[in-house]
């Protein structure tokens, strides 16, 4: 009896070992590669179609816009209000006033586009060679010596690089599919390339960039030239304090179109 009691217990502890250890763990197959690859697709996806969005703006944008090269004269005065101003230079008024409109030349590139096909505008970079003609508002005297003197002898000669950018609006009159006149408004920005004078290096008188206000029209026809004039008023003195130079300039110019000229 204790020797098939021994047995059975035996069998018993054998069985209750094998369900212990022999057991097998079932995980779920988790593909990482799928999820990349579908990740790598979306992004692709939406890289392509960033890429091909930006490409067909700039295409409309360069289909909107003509770039046309300008050349033209200008005339140009100075008025100058300079009593304030002292220093070890004196010049003869009498000498040194022009009070009259003086020629120039300009010449640059520009480009005419329209925004949302509403709104026309043209931006411009020139350079302007002034011959400016000067009138003085305001004089010294030198004791014992007669006549009207001043310390600050204006630049007559200026070489400038101006930035303009436009606002275009159609004038409705005439036959505008023959030609097609435009009103145009805008600010302006001129810097100073050519520099000044000894005499003026040393006071510090002239601004580097100053900034200008312009109006004109515009005259555009079924020819390959375009003609315009323009005004242009300088919002802010070409000379530091206590000097007051105020520039104004027309111009008289032609435009054309950069691919009629190939």
């Amino acid at each position: 009896m204790c020797f098939v009691a021994n047995v059975q217990a035996q069998k018993v502890d054998s069985v209750a070992k094998k369900g212990r250890f022999n057991f097998k763990l079932s995980m779920p197959n988790i593909s990482l590669k799928s999820k990349k690859s579908k990740t790598a697709t979306i992004v692709t996806d939406a890289t392509k179609v960033s890429q091909g969005t930006i490409g067909e703006s700039l295409s409309q944008v360069a289909q909107k816009t003509t770039l046309s090269v300008m050349t033209g004269v200008n005339f140009s005065k100075q008025s100058v209000s300079a009593a304030g101003y002292t220093s070890n230079f004196n010049y003869n008024i009498s000498e040194n006033n022009n009070d009259l409109f003086k020629p120039g030349f300009f010449a640059g590139v520009r480009i005419d586009g329209s925004y949302r096909q509403l709104h026309d505008y043209a931006v411009s970079v020139s350079l302007n060679k002034l011959t400016s003609g000067v009138g003085y508002t305001s004089y010294n005297k030198l004791s014992p010596y007669m006549g009207k003197y001043t310390s600050f002898k204006a630049e007559d000669n200026l070489l400038l690089m101006n930035v303009a950018a436009h606002y275009k609006k159609l004038i409705p009159i005439g036959d505008r599919v023959r030609y097609q006149l435009y009103a145009i408004a805008g600010p302006s920005v001129d810097i100073n390339v050519g520099g000044v004078s000894t005499d003026n290096q040393v006071g510090d008188t002239y601004k580097k960039i100053f900034f200008k206000g312009d109006i004109g029209l515009e005259f555009y026809n079924r020819s390959n030239y375009n003609l315009f004039f323009h005004y242009h008023h300088s919002l802010s003195s070409l000379t530091n304090s206590p000097i007051s130079t105020s520039l104004s300039s027309f111009e008289f110019g032609m435009m054309v179109k950069v691919k009629d000229l190939f």
